[in-house]
Formats: structure tokens, C-alpha cells, sequence
């Protein structure tokens, strides 16, 4: 479920964009209370045995929106109607971004909220490496790293990492591909790299 980056269950969430005066709005608990109910509504019908992750955005991009303490006990409740991880990004309601920014500025939310409301968490923002991403996981920080811009640049990046972090296997990719780029890569090792400038670069047949 999508409750982040401005989408309408963010927009009873956030503090900038619910300017509600009745039960839905105003504190944080009224403001919790229709993404709750809709939560409750698919958890319901949502098969028991399949997972349920919801979306949130941490902290809005201004620093008088929602606040990562909002976010913390929202997901405590999430964790009670039985949602299985929470998916934790940041930003959509406000201008601009008005927090620290860089290589997996985003983690340290989902550390948060895994460690304050005891629920496993999915941790995103510029996680680019596969190196990176199984820190993330190792160090404690989440359970889980999603990637967006860095899949969307890489559609493969899964299958690299699984290579990187196994030390060259491409046993997880696909049996039409796998065992060719392993002989490839054989054949690559043998060769050297291309220096160019010449295109062609080739090795004579043994006798």
C-alpha cells in the first residue's frame, strides 16, 4: 500500500496538506485514522499467507510537515492490524528537501522505525552498489533496500549484485544466459581488456 509522496493517504498524514477540522484531521491521531481504516480493510481480505508492506514517507521535504517521531508511531499501529514490513522513503508534501542528502540518506529512517516500533523495514534513498545495500542489511538497519532510479538506470542490478556478492557465480541468471556469460567471461579473462584504438582485437586458432 502507497501512503508517501503525496499520494491521498499521505495527504491525511502530513500536517501541510490535512487542514481537516473533524475526526480526520488535526492531531496525530486523527490524521492516522483514515490510512488506518483502509490498512484494516486490506488486511482483512489480503491473504494471510501473502505479505502486506505499506509505503510512508519518514519526513516530509519541509521540516514542519511530518516529522520521523509521526512516522515511528504510525508504524507502531501498522505493526498491530498486521502489516508485515514497513517500506520507508521520505519526501512528495513540501518544497524542496530540508534534510541531510546523500548515499543512502534515507536509511537511517528505516533504522529508526525498525528499531522504535520493532517492525521489519525495506530502507531506500541513493543505494546504488551492491556492497551498499548488503551493509544496510547486515549492519541492522532494515530487513530489506529497494532500489528505483538505480533499477531503472540497471534493470539487471539484482543479477550483478547476486554476482558481485558471490564472488562471480551467475548461477542466478537465467538458465538462456547464465552459462553464456559464464563462457564469456572465460574468454574475457583470457583475452585482457580491449586498448583499442583498433576495434579488433583477436587471438590466431591454435594449430
Amino acid at each position: 500500500m502507497h501512503a508517501a509522496h503525496g499520494y491521498l493517504l499521505n495527504q491525511f498524514l502530513s500536517p501541510l496538506t490535512n487542514r481537516r477540522e473533524d475526526s480526520y484531521g488535526g492531531s496525530l491521531e486523527n490524521r492516522m485514522r483514515f490510512p488506518l481504516e483502509v490498512v484494516a480493510a486490506v488486511r482483512a481480505v489480503w491473504p494471510a499467507d501473502l505479505p502486506l508492506f505499506v509505503r510512508v514517507s519518514a519526513v516530509d521535504a519541509s521540516r514542519d510537515g511530518t516529522t520521523i517521531e509521526d512516522t515511528v508511531a504510525f508504524s507502531r499501529v501498522l505493526k498491530a492490524l498486521g502489516v508485515d514490513a514497513v517500506h520507508v522513503s521520505g519526501g512528495g508534501v513540501g518544497a524542496g528537501w530540508e534534510h541531510p542528502i546523500g548515499y543512502g540518506y534515507q536509511v537511517p529512517f528505516a533504522a529508526q522505525v525498525r528499531a522504535e516500533a520493532d517492525v521489519p523495514t525495506v530502507a531506500v534513498g541513493l543505494i546504488v552498489d551492491a556492497q551498499q545495500a548488503e551493509a544496510v542489511v547486515a549492519g541492522g538497519q532494515a530487513d530489506l533496500v529497494a532500489l528505483a532510479r538505480e533499477a531503472q538506470d540497471d534493470p539487471n542490478f539484482a543479477l550483478h549484485a547476486a554476482r558481485e556478492l558471490t564472488k562471480g557465480s551467475y548461477d542466478a541468471y537465467p538458465v538462456q544466459a547464465g552459462p553464456r556469460l559464464a563462457s564469456r567471461d572465460r574468454m574475457l579473462d583470457r583475452l585482457g581488456p580491449w586498448t583499442g584504438p583498433d576495434p579488433v582485437l583477436v587471438e590466431e586458432p591454435t594449430a
